[in-house]
């Protein structure tokens, strides 16, 4: 359960600076494009041979579409919920020779709704029985808000699910500090 992110790598030539601006110039050669975040997460989690579910809120753009196209192919069992008023989190890396040179994040980092927060829970709670491990895969851009926390590690107690946090609090707000009584956390530094 968590985050969806979407990873643009864009290889570029350098050309050199320019002369109006102390900036390089670049000239996109290739993009390549993955799933990222919690989308990862879960093709992993199947790929070592477990029978991953995936919860997640995307936005009703090319990005989410991309992921609902990729997630059909995986064998991951897809509960994706789209969201009109945020897109789905892009991040742009621009790389030549090698190096990165710039990242745009295109996200929101607000709370997902009530409403979508209840979706989500009531799709977790439907498959409760089914599941060993939840993975809250926390990436500060609103999916796993404190409303679906709380509710999600509540029901896991319930059924007797373990509950691990996958953090990522190296460069956004997150912390570690918002997840109490849960099994496992792994912060991503």
């Amino acid at each position: 359960i968590g985050d969806c992110i979407v990873d643009d790598y864009i290889f570029c030539d350098p050309i050199g600076m320019s002369a109006e601006d102390p900036v390089i110039v670049v000239r996109p050669q290739s993009t390549e494009r993955f799933v990222g975040g919690a989308s990862i997460v879960a093709e992993h989690a199947h790929a070592l041979g477990a029978r991953a579910h995936y919860f997640s809120v995307l936005g009703d753009d090319a990005a989410g579409a991309f992921v609902r196209e990729r997630a059909s192919k995986t064998g991951v069992h897809n509960h994706l919920f789209a969201d009109v008023t945020r897109p789905t989190t892009i991040k742009q890396r621009f790389l030549a020779n090698g190096r990165k040179l710039l990242r745009v994040s295109y996200l929101e980092e607000r709370a997902i709704s009530d409403t979508l927060t209840d979706q989500l829970v009531s799709a977790v709670e439907e498959r409760v029985r089914d599941l060993d491990l939840i993975v809250l895969s926390d990436f500060s851009y609103g999916v796993t808000s404190p409303r679906l926390r709380e509710r999600v590690c509540a029901l896991a107690k319930q059924h007797g699910v373990r509950v691990t946090a996958d953090v990522q609090c190296s460069s956004q707000i997150a912390t570690v500090t918002r997840y109490k009584n849960i099994d496992l956390i792994t912060p991503t530094e």
